[in-house]
């Protein structure tokens, strides 16, 4: 395969608080360049390191906003160690990127980023990321626990590899195949996406609802500090409880209560 025509779509972040990064496409060759060359740059800890998201976004960082991914990447933190993941890596020659964190200090904290053949759509990338997952507690015989969890989805962020002050750091890549999503879900199944719960099938505002029994606006009130920036958090949870109830709750309802709410406290 010529990896300079596979195609990446990835975004990247100036920090963790940046929602809004900037969207690449790139070849594997140049994305592999470039973890590799952040792998010789030093960091004194992992929040002056760029991140990255194996995603392009038409917005915000979310899922509402993402398009499409052409990555795998799990975040090992725990049991599993890096020499192992690499072994089994190159014994089945799977084309691959691994990377201690800046948390690694005895081989156990790393990060695998696989490619992909083509881009596919989030949900799919979710079973994907799932099954490579599922390949490698197979390859090793060890659990699946041993991966970070919450990081497998094509909407979180990671940090770049680097020599990071305090860590033992290691970056390897291991050249072989790259498989196409459905080629791993084959081998390793994976659930459908769980359809969400259907909503009530009209609004109105004669039924029961009192914002003050939503647990959002208690636990805002209950803040000794940083409540504006929670106050976005208490209002789309009022969204979803409005709705949740088949209760019609309008923009200026809404925007009433925050008002009321950020005055009062």
């Amino acid at each position: 395969m010529d990896y300079s025509k596979l195609t990446i779509p990835v975004s990247f972040y100036a920090d963790v608080h940046d929602n809004i990064g900037q969207n690449c496409e790139l070849s594997w060759l140049e994305f592999g360049w470039l973890l590799q060359s952040y792998s010789r740059d030093e960091f004194p800890n992992k929040e002056s390191a760029p991140l990255f998201s194996p995603t392009r976004y038409s917005g915000t960082r979310d899922a509402q906003h993402g398009s499409t991914s052409a990555l795998l990447v799990i975040d090992a933190d725990h049991g599993w160690k890096i020499e192992n993941v690499v072994a089994a890596l190159k014994t089945d020659s799977i084309e691959s990127i691994i990377y201690s964190t800046a948390s690694n200090r005895d081989g156990s904290r790393f990060r695998v980023v696989v490619p992909l053949a083509e881009p596919i759509d989030l949900p799919t990338q979710r079973r994907a990321v799932g099954a490579l997952r599922d390949y490698l507690a197979d390859c090793l015989g060890l659990s699946a626990t041993g991966v970070d969890q919450g990081k497998l989805s094509p909407v979180v962020l990671f940090y770049v590899p680097g020599k990071y002050a305090g860590a033992t750091n290691e970056f390897c890549h291991v050249a072989g195949d790259v498989l196409a999503a459905d080629q791993w879900i084959e081998v390793f199944p994976q659930p459908e996406p769980k359809k969400p719960e259907p909503r009530p099938a009209s609004l109105n505002r004669n039924v029961e609802w009192n914002y003050e029994a939503c647990e959002a606006v208690q636990a805002y009130r209950s803040r000794s500090n940083g409540r504006h920036a929670a106050l976005y958090g208490m209002m789309c949870a009022l969204v979803m409880s409005a709705e949740n109830a088949g209760y019609d709750l309008s923009e200026s309802e809404l925007a009433d209560i925050a008002a009321r709410e950020q005055w009062g406290n």
